[in-house]
């Protein structure tokens, strides 16, 4: 087993130290689950350098954070109700999930900047469309990843579990557990936003540009 051989370098390599790095028996061995866990945590760890940049620079930051956000945004949202959980393994080692709610950085922003600079990055509505979908996205924890693997077991004895992947299977099946509703105050106010900037500025600039046009020709004819 990949655990006993871990705590067997340990043991051999630390035996004098005080602090040993064992492997923590509750994880399960299977490469899918452990790096999603990975992903999760290193969300965490990023969280608060990361909103420090958004808040300060929100247009730039939105390009440099986005590929990340892609990978991280679904993570967090699929595996957060297993923060809740006494046994799993996101609440033994997170101490408050809430406080790397992602959506919290939203208050934040400078509302009126994001109006401004909308039209010209498309980048904000990527990252609105990104959580939307995270939010559609089937949950996961320890334990539907530990059924699963019980039950392909006992189908394949024998089988490489290491390698199980979750993927889409979980929907239409016992594990099924559906995500999030997104959050309504979250998209009413990226809605009105929407509306401003697709529907409401567009024509504003036209007929602006027709009055500075049409004042331009009357100081020249004057």
């Amino acid at each position: 087993m990949l655990k006993d051989v871990w705590k067997k370098i340990v043991d051999d390599k630390f035996r004098n130290d005080d602090y040993k790095c064992y492997p923590d028996e509750k994880l399960l061995v299977n490469i899918g689950f452990l790096q999603e866990i990975k992903d999760l945590f290193d969300f965490y760890e990023d969280f608060n350098e990361m909103k420090k940049e958004i808040i300060a620079d929100t247009y730039n930051s939105c390009f440099k954070y986005l590929d990340y956000l892609k990978q991280r945004i679904p993570v967090y949202y699929t595996w957060r109700d297993s923060c809740k959980v006494e046994d799993f393994a996101c609440k033994r080692y997170i101490d408050d999930y809430m406080k790397y709610r992602p959506a919290s950085i939203v208050p934040e922003l400078s509302y009126f900047s994001v109006v401004l600079t909308y039209p010209g990055n498309p980048c904000y509505a990527s990252v609105y469309d990104l959580f939307v979908k995270a939010k559609e996205q089937p949950k996961r924890n320890d334990d539907i990843y530990r059924r699963k693997m019980e039950k392909l077991a006992k189908e394949n004895p024998g089988g490489n579990l290491l390698l199980t992947d979750m993927g889409d299977g979980l929907r239409g099946s016992e594990f099924f557990i559906p995500g999030d509703h997104d959050d309504y105050w979250l998209r009413l106010k990226w809605d009105i936003l929407l509306y401003i900037t697709d529907d409401i500025t567009p024509p504003l600039l036209g007929i602006v540009g027709v009055l500075l046009i049409l004042w331009a020709l009357y100081k020249v004819i004057i």
